[in-house]
């Protein structure tokens, strides 16, 4: 999923040719080895890591897609949210009403 989100924001200038920015593919994290690395060579991401907390850290980052497993979700949602991240997060965003809300 997350090679669709990566592929949908680098498509959009072409889509949208008038949109005032032009996304920049900061940061890739994939606890794999070797997955985040790939996806950085294969899309142009500036750097990877196998740990999503140093996206997180990364002041250059201001929009996330959150592409992990479903019970990572909310974990993640709300320490980018609390980062002050912008997110998009694959559905689910929680595994209950109640990660939806932590989130949120």
């Amino acid at each position: 999923m997350g090679r669709v989100h990566t592929r949908a924001y680098a498509r959009l200038p072409h889509h949208y040719p008038r949109l005032p920015l032009r996304p920049r593919l900061i940061a890739v994290a994939d606890e794999v080895p070797g997955r985040a690395e790939e996806a950085a060579g294969q899309f142009g991401f500036a750097s990877a890591t196998r740990d999503w907390r140093e996206v997180v850290a990364d002041p250059r980052v201001r929009a996330v897609s959150v592409t992990a497993p479903n019970f990572l979700h909310r974990r993640i949602g709300v320490a980018m949210a609390e980062a002050g991240k912008h997110l998009w997060i694959e559905k689910p965003v929680g595994l209950s009403a109640g990660d939806a809300r932590a989130v949120a």
